[in-house]
């Protein structure tokens, strides 16, 4: 085992060492305005869990989804990515009373909702490229390709909470 952390740690260094000089380089309020969005971030984090198990008559602090948010994205960054911090978010909501509903909403839609957030901003950067030439047609298909099949997924989300009956009437089937 030490032998393979030394085998993957070992040509990792140099990178890290690039990335602290590129970090020193850095001016030091746009780092802290970074440090400070990001802090922001998990506070928006926390409060739409508070207000997801809430919504499951559930109670639930801010701080704890904060927390919650904070480490099950560590988890992610190590083990499974976003499902894996969808499931360290489920676990540790219905851990702390929020139940099974309140948990599988805090679970999917803080990632569905960026990933909304994130598709509106990418639309903008594809139209940016696409007329200033710096897009091909083919990256532009595969770009409207994968768009749609978020919007059918976020459309099956958006229609499996509105109809809660006939979506787990579908799913027992």
């Amino acid at each position: 085992v030490i032998g393979l952390a030394i085998q993957f740690t070992l040509p990792q260094i140099t990178s890290f060492q690039n990335n602290i000089e590129v970090v020193k380089s850095l001016k030091t309020w746009i780092v802290g305005l970074a440090i400070l969005a990001q802090f922001c971030s998990y506070i928006g984090l926390g409060l739409t869990i508070k207000e997801l198990v809430k919504s499951a008559h559930r109670e639930f602090s801010a701080l704890r989804g904060m927390m919650i948010s904070l480490a099950s994205t560590s988890i992610g960054m190590v083990a499974g990515g976003m499902i894996g911090a969808g499931a360290a978010t489920f676990r540790w909501v219905k851990a702390y009373g929020g139940g099974n509903q309140g948990a599988s909403l805090a679970a999917t839609l803080p990632a569905i909702l960026l990933d909304v957030v994130l598709l509106g901003v990418s639309i903008i950067g594809v139209v940016n490229l696409f007329f200033n030439e710096h897009l091909t047609r083919w990256q532009l298909a595969a770009f409207i390709f994968i768009s749609i099949l978020l919007l059918i997924v976020f459309t099956f989300f958006y229609y499996a909470l509105k109809h809660r009956e006939k979506s787990k009437e579908i799913a027992f089937k």
